[in-house]
């Protein structure tokens, strides 16, 4: 072999093994992110029609696992069916998903002997509060916070239990003012609470969870003040990081409103976004001086939920978060609200629940088909308490300032459907999102901009492994002559 047959065969060599190189490359990062997908995931199933039944029931607080066992089981027994599911909150810092966790056993109770699926809300409020009464949301973007949420995110995935979930529910509630006139107690900016919701979810991910739903959730009457900062979708987290949508009416009372005209706008917008949709809590007063007030809205929410055909589930409120009349929510025997049990208004809610329409399980008192199978006998019960009072109803002061917060407001643009999700308006990002996160291929299907680059990226595939088998054919005979002439 001459010198230059050398040279032309070792460049042609170093050709061919990049050819190959690349073509393998591409070839097991495509079939990796397949098994991936194939691997499919746990997440609670959307029924096909009607509604999943929920309940949140923490008050009051302190009471151990096996009390708060006991005010479920007492819920359930007078309404005379299961709940679907089961709504807990818990701060940061908390970890209810190992055993030695102060917060398992009722975890483990209701997840598992008692047959629900969970509603698992965490909130950026701290557990311990030594060192600051909150972790701010752009602090929990910034990625210093993740040794906690990585390892909440391995004892989720080897909890395996198929659960809602949302970081931070009515975010605007905790939102920075403009003026930062609340400075010193606000969480963040509504940016700042997007970031924190996308990074919560892609640690989550990368650590392969799999058995959650994530559910976005804010205020209902927020949503009537297109132009305020506090409206909803300007906390909008985008699509392919949610997979419900979720808001929360109340009826305070100030004035009396039923719940069709609160959910109205929420509902024009939600409908449009391709998702399965939830009244993530909700509640009414009584209607002073009408005993039957209370009953006749539980009547017509029925019947407003059922003309929503994509709300496919609801949550009621069962607490008194504030300890006063303006959110006394309480309707059972057991813990009454101040204004003393009405027997009417328990009634109407259990009619409600046995319509068949939120039954979609035929769940009874004592048995509910197609539940997640039990647990093992859970450990014995220990004292716990929840995270925080939970859902916050609209207090008069609040709904009175409405308009003023409107008044000082930047206008947002309304996100009218899934393409206009701003996580995914740029190619590159579309694409990385394909590499970040292990269940995306199917999320960016949703939108066009995902269509376009995934058939992109099937294309370059195909071009670029192509590319190595015809660059091997054309080399490899002519190593071979090169080799022939020496």
């Amino acid at each position: 072999m001459t010198k230059k047959s050398r040279r032309r065969l070792k460049k042609l060599s170093y050709n061919k093994l990049a050819a190959v190189v690349s073509a393998t490359v591409f070839v097991v990062v495509g079939v990796q992110v397949l098994l991936t997908h194939a691997q499919g995931t746990t997440n609670i199933p959307i029924p096909s029609s009607g509604a999943y039944w929920g309940i949140t029931r923490d008050q009051p607080s302190g009471l151990t696992s096996s009390q708060r066992e006991t005010a479920i089981n007492n819920a359930e027994s007078e309404i005379g069916r299961k709940f679907d599911y089961d709504r807990q909150f818990y701060k940061w810092g908390d970890d209810p998903f190992i055993a030695s966790s102060n917060l398992n056993s009722y975890l483990a109770w209701s997840s598992g002997t008692a047959g629900h699926y969970m509603d698992i809300n965490l909130v950026a409020t701290n557990r311990d509060t030594t060192s600051a009464p909150f972790t701010s949301w752009a602090v929990i973007a910034s990625g210093s916070q993740d040794g906690y949420l990585t390892t909440l995110a391995h004892d989720i995935k080897a909890w395996g239990k198929p659960a809602f979930f949302t970081f931070q529910h009515e975010p605007e509630v905790n939102m920075c003012n403009p003026d930062g006139s609340n400075a010193s107690t606000c969480y963040g900016s509504a940016q700042d609470y997007i970031n924190a919701w996308q990074h919560v979810v892609t640690v989550f991910r990368s650590n392969g969870v799999n058995n959650l739903s994530y559910v976005w959730q804010t205020t209902a009457y927020r949503w009537g003040h297109p132009d305020s900062y506090r409206n909803g979708y300007n906390t909008y987290p985008g699509a392919g990081y949610i997979d419900w949508i979720a808001t929360d009416p109340f009826n305070a009372n100030n004035p009396w409103q039923d719940m069709s005209s609160e959910v109205s706008s929420w509902y024009s917008w939600a409908k449009g976004q391709d998702k399965p949709l939830m009244i993530g809590a909700f509640g009414s007063l009584e209607q002073p001086g009408n005993t039957s007030g209370r009953a006749s809205w539980f009547a017509s929410a029925e019947a407003a939920v059922k003309a929503m055909p994509q709300v496919k589930a609801l949550m009621y409120y069962d607490n008194n978060p504030s300890g006063t009349s303006v959110d006394d929510w309480r309707l059972f025997v057991d813990n009454p609200p101040a204004t003393g049990f009405n027997q009417t208004s328990l009634n109407a809610y259990k009619a409600w629940g046995a319509d068949t329409y939120f039954n979609t399980r035929n769940c009874n008192v004592s048995n509910c088909p197609g539940y997640p199978a039990a647990s093992p006998t859970p450990p014995p019960a220990a004292p716990a308490s929840t995270a925080t009072t939970g859902a916050t109803a609209p207090p008069a002061s609040q709904i009175a300032s409405s308009t003023a917060q409107a008044n000082k407001a930047t206008t947002a643009p309304v996100l009218a459907t899934a393409d206009a999700d701003p996580t995914l308006t740029s190619a590159p990002k579309a694409l990385a999102d394909i590499f970040v996160h292990p269940t995306s291929v199917a999320r960016l299907a949703k939108t066009t901009t995902g269509r376009l680059v995934l058939a992109a990226g099937l294309v370059i595939l195909v071009i670029i492994g192509s590319g190595g088998v015809v660059l091997t054919k054309r080399f490899w005979p002519m190593r071979t002559r090169s080799a022939a002439r020496t």
